[in-house]
């Protein structure tokens, strides 16, 4: 099979993968998605299967700005990790499930700039604290909202998270809203049912 194929085998059962280190060049795609499945049928689910270590919060806040624009219902499935910036992106989901051995990853959102020369770096330094600032609160928001942690445990969370890489179980991450369900395996067969 083809990854065009495979592609649009996918989108003909209404799923997307998000796998791997979120990019850029990931939401062009995601968007495809999203878009085309909102012409065939604006009302029935998307699943999204979730194994990511994270990536850019930019994307992120992106993909889930479009889910969270979309007429229908959108189901998460974490069958791995869930780490960083891919909690954004589940955080846009209405039902949200994982596999017994998910692990989810809370630490702060940063920014991926860098100076770009030696002169004005005092200015530049001050842009990209202004963006991390605002990364961080956007997400601390989303994130507190959709889980229905407050923000201070939340920050407390990444705080920790980022100091001792401190992972929470599925059981964890139900007991604090993160998820809805534990599976006891991922089955992907009912999801194209």
């Amino acid at each position: 099979m083809t990854k065009e194929q495979r592609e649009e085998a996918l989108l003909k059962r209404r799923i997307i993968p998000i796998i791997g280190r979120i990019e850029d060049s990931f939401v062009g795609d995601i968007q495809k998605y999203l878009f085309q499945m909102c012409l065939d049928n604006p009302k029935e689910p998307v699943h999204f299967v979730i194994d990511s270590g994270g990536g850019s919060v930019t994307p992120a806040l992106n993909i889930h700005s479009l889910i969270k624009g979309m007429p229908f219902e959108a189901i998460a499935t974490v069958i791995g990790s869930c780490n960083s910036a891919a909690l954004i992106i589940i955080s846009a989901c209405s039902k949200r499930r994982a596999t017994f051995t998910s692990r989810f990853l809370f630490h702060a959102m940063k920014t991926q700039d860098t100076i770009l020369s030696t002169e004005d770096a005092d200015r530049q330094i001050a842009e990209i604290k202004r963006k991390q600032s605002i990364l961080f609160e956007q997400g601390l928001k989303i994130q507190s909202n959709a889980f229905g942690i407050l923000e201070k445990d939340l920050k407390e969370m990444m705080i920790e998270g980022e100091k001792f890489d401190i992972r929470l179980t599925a059981e964890e991450a139900k007991q604090k809203g993160v998820v809805h369900e534990i599976v006891e395996k991922f089955d992907f067969l009912a999801l194209t049912a």
